[in-house]
Parts: C-alpha cells; structure tokens; sequence
C-alpha cells in the first residue's frame, strides 16, 4: 500500500504534489508477494530432460508446451526451457535452488543408483546438504535440517 502525505500544507495548496513523499507501508508488501510461483532451469534438450526428471524424481507433469515442461515437485514447481537453439548452452555452476529432503543418505544413494554425478554429504552442524548435476550439467542442492 502506498500513502502520499503532503508535508507542511494545506490539501488546497497547488504546491502539494511538488511537496509530496511516499511511504511504503513494509507490513502490507509481504502479502503482496505470497510466494514463489516455479524454479526456472535452463536444458539443452527438453524432452531428455523431461524424462531424466521423472525418472530420477519420479515429478510428473504439471504443464507443457514445445519449450517448457513444468514439473510437479510441492507447491513450487520446477520449470524446465529449452534452451534458444543457436546459442550456446551454460549449464548452471552454483545451485540456484535446493530440494529438501528429511534423510540424506537415502536421497544420495538413490541419486547413485540412477548414475548421477553427486557429491558427498556435508555435515554443517544443523544442516546436512550436498550437490548434484542433472543431465546438462546445472547444479542443484539438496538440503536436510531438523
């Protein structure tokens, strides 16, 4: 919400909009803002992508177009594009996400199991994480905390 209060004047004075400050009620802007809708990440190909994130993940699929997948995970979907053919392809060096997992080992066990390239478990006292690749390569965390 926005409030516009003139300073030193009378509502009558053609000087007021000159005279005007505005003040952000901070409060009010947290609702404005209720959360984050999907997780964007970049692939090279989208269908292979596609399938690797339900395969290893089990996400099914939420919506789909020829240049985007959206992927079921809770209530914050992970969005797959495909990358603008023509342009090189960057894979995302640092994690910008994590998935939450409530037991470590298991998640990267399973991660093993499906032959995805994963690091070892860190243990910073009260959270447990690590990193993984998907199949072009973006990093993505994985994080677990009591």
């Amino acid at each position: 919400m926005i409030y516009i209060i003139p300073i030193g004047i009378q509502d009558h004075d053609d000087e007021w909009k000159k005279r005007t400050i505005l003040l952000w009620r901070w409060g009010n802007i947290s609702s404005l803002f209720q959360r984050v809708d999907t997780v964007f990440c970049y692939v090279q190909d989208l269908e292979q992508a596609k399938r690797w994130y339900q395969d290893v993940f089990g996400f099914s699929i939420r919506f789909e177009n020829d240049d985007i997948c959206s992927l079921n995970i809770s209530e914050t979907p992970l969005t797959l594009i495909q990358s603008p053919p023509g342009e090189p392809f960057q894979p995302a060096r640092r994690a910008f996400f994590n998935f939450y997992v409530s037991d470590t080992e298991m998640a990267r066990n399973h991660l093993l199991k499906h032959n995805v390239i994963v690091s070892e478990i860190f243990d910073d006292k009260d959270v447990k994480w690590m990193w993984f690749q998907d199949l072009d390569g973006n990093r993505i965390e994985i994080c677990c905390f009591s």
